[in-house]
């Protein structure tokens, strides 16, 4: 047996900014009190039945969560897509954080296992007990494009589960769960964006817009150009750690793996720049087991 809460939408406000700005205190909304466990066919749809007496809202345009994501940010991210469209080398595009309010996930403690809790607005309803406790979470997210905020996936299985970093860690719980991508035809789909698949070159016959990656400032790493797609190797030029966005460009040419041959642009070289150039070309590792990319694009252009 599994729950039967009300059909109902609640509050949510998810937005995880890279430039990590200070966010006023959120208002503390108390949780629904706990029910008592239906079926699992309404878990799935969370197609609860609840009390008049509990809060619900719907999500507004605010800012939820002032935390950057963490340092992992996987293999890729999920996201809501709106629009039928979709080109696996393109961000999708879905600004705001309504789509969360859309959300009925069922998060599940490691492949084939059954769920543990759903995740909907800004609640994670725990199923784990004999009532359904309603956990009000602090969203890990990451922006991919302009205003479009999406949860980081840190690794998959070919039987189509992927292992999500939905929150940031609190108490006995670290913040990850397990998803099906059975699950993923909701209200409107979701879908998995891979960052091999976004970083793939694009026009290399264009001579301007081209440096449009950085490296993630949140890791304050250095970048080494190595002559072959190898650690080993020679390191022809290093891309500082203290350098900003705008004073360097990466461009990739070729993935090979965990290696992208790229060319480096200093200053960077996009947005129609009319300035002078170095350039250096050759091979970085763009991803690894512990952070994920160490590269990005800015979701806001130039």
């Amino acid at each position: 047996m599994w729950l039967l809460l009300g059909l109902a939408s609640f509050t949510i406000a998810c937005k995880q900014d890279l430039a990590q700005t200070p966010v006023p205190a959120k208002t503390v909304e108390k949780p629904p009190a706990p029910v008592a466990i239906a079926t699992e066919a309404d878990v799935i749809h969370c197609s609860w039945k609840h009390s008049s007496s509990q809060t619900t809202s719907q999500l507004k345009n605010e800012v939820y969560n002032s935390r950057p994501a963490l340092p992992n940010w996987g293999i890729g991210f999920l996201v809501e897509n709106p629009s039928q469209a979709f080109v696996s080398n393109t961000p999708v595009h879905n600004p705001g954080y309504e789509w969360l309010n859309r959300l009925c996930l069922p998060l599940h403690q490691s492949a084939q296992s059954p769920p543990w809790a759903v995740l909907t607005g800004k609640w994670v309803v725990d199923l784990s007990g004999s009532s359904a406790q309603f956990l009000e979470f602090e969203p890990n997210m990451v922006q991919t494009s302009y205003e479009t905020y999406a949860f980081i996936i840190l690794q998959e299985t070919p039987e189509g589960w992927f292992q999500i970093q939905y929150a940031h860690p609190e108490g006995d719980r670290d913040g990850t769960a397990w998803v099906r991508k059975d699950h993923f035809q909701q209200q409107y789909p979701l879908v998995v964006q891979y960052w091999r698949d976004l970083f793939q070159p694009v026009d290399n016959a264009q001579t301007s817009n081209r440096g449009y990656l950085y490296k993630r400032e949140q890791l304050s790493t250095s970048i080494p150009l190595k002559s072959t797609p190898s650690a080993s190797s020679p390191t022809l030029f290093t891309l500082q750690s203290d350098l900003s966005g705008q004073d360097y460009g990466i461009e990739p040419l070729e993935i090979q793996g965990n290696w992208m041959r790229a060319r480096i642009s200093i200053p960077h070289d996009f947005c129609g720049t009319e300035e002078t150039f170095k350039f250096y070309e050759d091979w970085i590792r763009w991803w690894s087991e512990d952070v994920g990319p160490i590269l990005y694009y800015p979701p806001r252009g130039c």
